[in-house]
C-alpha cells in the first residue's frame, strides 16, 4: 500500500505548489530575470557591477549564464541581492505530485495484470474490462510501494 504519511506530505506540498503552477507561465523573462528587473529599476550594467563588486565584463558572463542556463545558484543570489530581491529556486512539477504517482501506480498495476491477463486469455479464461480494473486498484492496494514507484527494474 501507498504510504499514508508520504500521500499526506504530497497532498500538503501539491496545496503549496498550486499557486505556483497555476502562474509559472506568466513568469518569463526572456532578456533573463537580472537584464530585466536591473532595465526594469532603470540601472545600468556598471552601477549593478558596482553594487555586486564585480566588473561590467563579469555581470555580462552572468546575464549570459542566466540566459543560457549556466548561472550558478550562488552568481543568482547575488545578483538578486544587488536588486534588492529575492533569488528564488523551486521545482514546480507539470502536474499534481499525487497524481504523478497515482498514474506510475497505475502503469505498474497495469502492466502486472495484464501480464496475468494475457496468459489467461490464452487460455480462454479473459476477464472483463470492469474485472481488470478491480484487478488493477487490488493490485495497487496490495503490492505498490511509494519506494517501488520509480525504480527501473
Amino acid at each position: 500500500m501507498l504510504d499514508k504519511n508520504k500521500q499526506m506530505a504530497r497532498r500538503s506540498l501539491d496545496k503549496r505548489l498550486t499557486p505556483l503552477r497555476a502562474a509559472i507561465n506568466s513568469f518569463t523573462a526572456r532578456e533573463g530575470w537580472i537584464r530585466t528587473v536591473r532595465t526594469a529599476l532603470g540601472m545600468s550594467g556598471p552601477a549593478m557591477a558596482s553594487r555586486m563588486g564585480v566588473t561590467k565584463q563579469w555581470l555580462n558572463r552572468l546575464e549570459q549564464g542566466e540566459r543560457s542556463g549556466s548561472a550558478t545558484i550562488a552568481s543568482l543570489t547575488r545578483a538578486a541581492e544587488a536588486l534588492e530581491c529575492r533569488f528564488v529556486y523551486a521545482f514546480i512539477p507539470y502536474n499534481s505530485l499525487e497524481e504523478m504517482v497515482e498514474v506510475r501506480a497505475r502503469e505498474i498495476a497495469n502492466r502486472e495484470v495484464k501480464r496475468v491477463d494475457q496468459t489467461m486469455a490464452l487460455e480462454d479464461q479473459q476477464v472483463s474490462r470492469k474485472e481488470l480494473e478491480r484487478r488493477v486498484a487490488e493490485y495497487i492496494r496490495d503490492h505498490i510501494r511509494d519506494a517501488d514507484l520509480w525504480r527501473d527494474d
